[in-house]
């Protein structure tokens, strides 16, 4: 039995298939056929489909409930793809600081490598000073100890100075061959006055000079250091940036068709009158259909009567898209369907169009466009709703007290809307 109510549920709606997509098929089977059940008071398929065919308000209600599953599945996989979208920009964000950190830890242990350098550096520096400071103090007191430094500096650089004029002068003595007995000891013995001669010439002439080299080395390896970590933690940043950017987006829902606004409120600014100034009974001048207590509310200030007749057609425009166009959610109706809302919210009020439409597509009458709505427009035709909106429209301004004056005008520009979006809905289907 069940699958012959799927196929009735099929015959009734097709886009019901949709739900049948995916691990969950054997539930979603389940729940169409419990609302077939519901819906018609029927326990078989030939029951339920002879139901359908006999009571057109039975087949109307099942083919609402069946468009508002579609919807709610539609809902769930969207969200299923923002939560599988979030989970992995999460992971790449949680990547992105790990990375931060594993670099600034790198750095600081570049940072105490090049501090240690230093610090040794202004050690050897203040051991010369040191040096250099008894020497003064010797010298000052007059003591004999004083010439012990320049003693052994003259005997070093001396003795220095005559091996390596041995060495260059007698480059072929037997002693300097490599397998001689007496080389590794000439080796080690000049080596040593290398180091010793290299030490008296830091002690007198280098130590300042060597400092300031130090000084500079480690300056400029702390520039480069800090560029490095800057241009690192820049580029993280901006990479962790770009994630919170694309969590905080909103996933796009891209439109099927063009806006049909601007056809729309040619129409409809049309009906008002257009860009001529008018007198809209007591309460002052309009253009475009817009009054002076329409114009201050948009503004959040009081308007003058010279600005009503200044007001710009990009401005009324602007205006109606965002008080009545996006707030009625026409870019979602259908072809013709979306005129006929529109001019109906422009004359009596979005709520009491949205609440009419509702009362056609058989759904509640919260008078906010959503989902639900939207599922259960889907089940009818574009044109017939469009023309019962404009009929639902007199019946409310014809309960106004201002009917028996306004009548004719009201009348015939609803039978312009009528006209307008049934063209509307016929040129929209599908050839």
């Amino acid at each position: 039995m069940l699958p012959a109510l799927i196929g009735l549920a099929v015959s009734v709606l097709p886009d019901i298939v949709k739900v049948f997509a995916g691990k969950e098929e054997g539930k979603a089977a389940t729940k169409v056929a419990d609302i077939v059940k519901t819906v018609t008071g029927a326990e078989t398929a030939e029951a339920a489909e002879a139901k359908v065919t006999e009571d057109p308000a039975v087949a109307r209600q099942l083919r609402v409930e069946l468009a508002k599953m579609v919807s709610e599945h539609e809902i769930a996989l969207r969200q299923i793809e923002l939560d599988r979208t979030k989970a992995l920009l999460d992971a790449q964000a949680t990547q992105q600081q790990g990375e931060i950190k594993a670099l600034a830890l790198k750095l600081d242990a570049i940072d105490s490598q090049q501090k240690n350098l230093l610090a040794q550096g202004e050690a050897d520096n203040a051991d010369t000073a040191g040096a250099r400071s008894t020497l003064v103090s010797l010298v000052q007191a007059g003591s004999p100890a004083a010439w012990g430094a320049p003693i052994v500096s003259v005997v070093v650089t001396a003795g220095f100075l005559v091996i390596l004029l041995v060495l260059i002068g007698a480059p072929d003595a037997p002693s300097l061959k490599a397998d001689a007995p007496t080389f590794q000891m000439i080796n080690i013995t000049v080596g040593a006055l290398a180091a010793a001669f290299a030490t008296v010439v830091n002690f007198w002439l280098g130590s300042s000079q060597g400092s300031r080299i130090k000084d500079m080395n480690a300056a400029e390896a702390r520039d480069r250091q800090d560029r490095q970590f800057n241009a690192a933690l820049q580029a993280q940043s901006a990479q962790v940036a770009d994630v919170l950017r694309t969590l905080q987006a909103p996933i796009p829902v891209p439109a099927s068709t063009e806006s049909n606004f601007k056809n729309c409120a040619r129409i409809v600014m049309a009906g008002e009158g257009g860009g001529v100034n008018s007198a809209v009974g007591a309460v002052g001048p309009a253009k475009y259909g817009i009054g002076r207590a329409m114009l201050a509310d948009w503004h959040e200030r009081d308007v003058t009567p010279q600005e009503v007749e200044a007001l710009a057609e990009a401005d009324a425009l602007e205006i109606y898209r965002t008080r009545f166009w996006n707030l009625m959610q026409c870019d979602a109706l259908p072809r013709g369907v979306d005129l006929a809302v529109f001019d109906f919210g422009v004359v009596a009020g979005p709520k009491s169009a949205v609440k009419a439409l509702q009362k056609i597509a058989g759904v509640d009458q919260d008078g906010s466009v959503g989902p639900v709505t939207l599922a259960a427009l889907k089940t009818h035709d574009p044109a017939t709703v469009a023309r019962r909106l404009c009929q639902a429209r007199l019946d409310l301004l014809r309960d106004r007290p201002d009917w028996a004056t306004n009548s004719k005008l009201w009348s015939d520009r609803t039978d312009m809307i009528a006209q307008q979006a049934t063209t509307m809905a016929a040129q929209a289907k599908p050839t």
